[in-house]
């Protein structure tokens, strides 16, 4: 992917832009750590609402049976909206609100069914700010809404 920053702007090249094999593209993940996945969700435009949905390996979690620990998930730049077990993964869907010009993490909390194991799912965006151009969203990451300026002040 050709990105360039000039003068606090973010330009991404056309082509890589339009290219479906493009891995940027995609949202992406990696182990960080033996019980911690980081999600990669590229750049997002300040004051919009996202829905984003993304899928993890059961063989890159290494742990059956997971589910989100409500006590610890609590956020107001995401919502979980969805999370499914399937045989082969862990689908998320999430409502995730860009409020701050800045590069935002935030952290999913799962436990084992048991509680004996936990994961945390660190996700990380780039949010640009107004006049500072034009992200290119990765699939599955979908505009939903644009906030008013004061509600993402709140």
């Amino acid at each position: 992917m050709n990105c360039k920053m000039s003068e606090h702007h973010v330009r991404f090249d056309a082509a890589s832009a339009s290219d479906p094999t493009n891995i940027e593209k995609q949202i992406s993940f990696q182990k960080v750590g033996p019980k911690e996945i980081l999600v990669h969700l590229g750049f997002l435009q300040i004051d919009h609402r996202y829905k984003i949905t993304f899928s993890i390996p059961k063989t890159v979690l290494d742990i059956q049976g997971l589910v989100p620990d409500v006590n610890k998930c609590r956020s107001i730049e995401y919502t979980i909206m969805e999370f499914v077990e399937s045989l082969n993964d862990y689908k998320f869907v999430l409502d995730f609100k860009a409020m701050c010009d800045n590069v935002v993490e935030e952290v999913i909390n799962l436990n084992s069914s048991s509680k004996c194991k936990e994961v945390r799912i660190i996700l990380r965006a780039t949010v640009i700010g107004k006049g500072k151009g034009t992200p290119m969203v990765r699939k599955g990451v979908k505009s939903i809404e644009i906030m008013d300026h004061s509600e993402s002040d709140n």
